[in-house]
């Protein structure tokens, strides 16, 4: 098995702040509310880390449409608990950096439900559903370009 790690530097944090407590802060701000149609892509959120450079969130974007099915691939063959919590969180971080935010909520909680990972095989579902969701989203932008 490959293991992954993905490392994305986020704005920066108020003093005495832990990352933990920022992810928290931004996954609930962002989180849409129930019958919510956010779009699957918070371009707001992406175009603080792309610098608003079109070029690399575009670049950006299609890495992690590439990279994600990996991701989750790794998560669906992951025979032991840390195998799916390194893919579980790898996907959180690379979603949370696109701004594909349902996709790191229920990879985020894929990552917290790790000690149960045979039984959470409803969180792929809601993962693969999510990714979709992306990847649609997406190719509509393009057409509409």
């Amino acid at each position: 098995m490959i293991e992954t790690e993905c490392s994305v530097e986020g704005p920066r944090r108020s003093p005495g702040k832990t990352r933990e407590a920022d992810l928290r802060q931004r996954s609930s701000e962002a989180r849409p509310s129930a019958g919510d149609s956010h779009p699957p892509i918070d371009f707001d959120h992406l175009r603080r880390y792309t610098f608003g450079n079109e070029k690399l969130e575009r670049e950006v974007l299609e890495l992690f449409c590439n990279h994600a099915p990996w991701l989750l691939a790794e998560m669906k063959a992951a025979d032991c608990e840390a195998a799916w919590r390194n893919a579980a969180h790898s996907l959180k971080g690379s979603a949370m950096a696109v701004g594909a935010m349902e996709v790191a909520h229920a990879a985020e909680e894929a990552e917290t439900c790790a000690a149960s990972f045979g039984e959470a095989r409803d969180i792929i579902v809601r993962l693969e559903s999510a990714l979709d969701r992306v990847k649609g989203f997406l190719a509509q932008q393009r057409l509409n370009a």
